[in-house]
């Protein structure tokens, strides 16, 4: 409906945001990929990825919302920035408040961090300003680019109980996670938690920015199939297809790296330049291990590396360095305590 979505381009300051899921699918599937992947925390991230938008963009139209966007690949900071540049708004974002899959803060804090985070946090670049004491793996958080994400609404205030009301009654969920401030040329302020309670609703959310994986798997499938099944059985479904994705991917991984009309040692070098590009600081550890093991030479890695330079240029030749000069502390480490 015309009218329906010219309506939702006007948010305004004073109206506060929400997001309708948890953040980290992003960082989670990463983490799985190097190897450092939690069951619980996959089922998760699956399940919330299941869980349709909507309710939530029922409940939105009507409870008479001002704007709203989806949050996928530019992550919420990247999406949030885009509508803040095209009304040149201010918004003030909470960072305690972000919603977030289980174990995403925790791969975030253990240094799991996707090249796309990196990527995001450049579109962004400085109409983004962070205050004192905000936890960086909580701004990583923000940059992770989302599959099958929620959404993040603009809604006035006085219609934010009538909002959640809404959710309620569709099962849906919702964070406030911060306001719209004021004009501006188009900026993100991220503080650590705002001086008082938004609201009766926001006082709900607080403490609980951490959803299960059962509730993210029964809320996918409430309205379905739980009248036949129960809850457990849609919990159990959701699992059974983890594992199905799990071994799927595992078997791509495998036949990737297997010799075919490129030599394994040939691909192991792609690989490892390709991780250079991507800046990941744990694929970089595993990569060069397995390079090791397979007796590729360190001017043969260099080789590869400088491919990577010429493409990506200092940020990759930086990155190559203090990676190494990582593992050659690490190194002296174990070798000397």
């Amino acid at each position: 409906d015309p009218a329906v979505a010219a309506a939702l381009e006007t948010p305004q300051p004073g109206d506060l945001l929400v997001l309708t899921k948890p953040l980290g699918t992003g960082v989670l599937a990463f983490a799985e990929q190097i190897g450092r992947g939690d069951p619980d925390a996959l089922a998760a991230s699956e399940a919330s990825m299941a869980t349709l938008n909507r309710a939530a963009a029922e409940a939105m139209v009507e409870s008479g919302a001002s704007a709203c966007t989806d949050v996928t690949g530019f992550g919420l900071f990247g999406h949030l920035i885009r509508l803040m540049r095209q009304h040149r708004l201010t918004a003030r974002v909470f960072a305690e408040s972000l919603p977030s899959l289980p174990g995403a803060v925790k791969a975030l804090r253990d240094g799991i961090i996707p090249g796309a985070i990196e990527r995001n946090r450049e579109y962004v670049g400085e109409d983004m300003v962070v205050m004192d004491g905000v936890d960086e793996a909580l701004i990583h958080l923000g940059f992770d680019a989302q599959t099958s994400g929620g959404l993040l609404i603009a809604v006035p205030e006085a219609r934010l109980e009538r909002l959640f009301q809404s959710f309620a009654a569709k099962g849906a969920t919702g964070f406030v996670i911060g306001r719209i401030d004021g004009q501006s040329s188009g900026q993100i302020i991220v503080e650590k938690a705002p001086n008082v309670a938004l609201n009766s609703a926001d006082r709900a959310n607080r403490g609980k920015t951490e959803t299960t994986s059962d509730q993210l798997a029964a809320e996918s499938h409430a309205g379905c199939c739980a009248e036949v099944f129960g809850p457990n059985a849609a919990i159990e479904a959701q699992r059974s297809a983890l594992a199905e994705s799990q071994r799927a991917f595992g078997a791509l991984m495998r036949s990737v790296a297997s010799p075919g009309a490129l030599s394994e040692k040939t691909k192991e070098l792609i690989l490892f330049s390709l991780v250079l590009q991507s800046r990941c600081g744990p694929c970089f550890d595993a990569h060069y291990k397995a390079a090791q093991e397979m007796g590729i030479t360190r001017d043969e890695l260099d080789e590869a590396a400088w491919c990577a330079i010429a493409m990506g240029g200092a940020p990759v030749k930086m990155f190559y360095t203090e990676s190494l000069a990582r593992l050659r502390d690490d190194g002296k480490k174990s070798c000397c305590t």
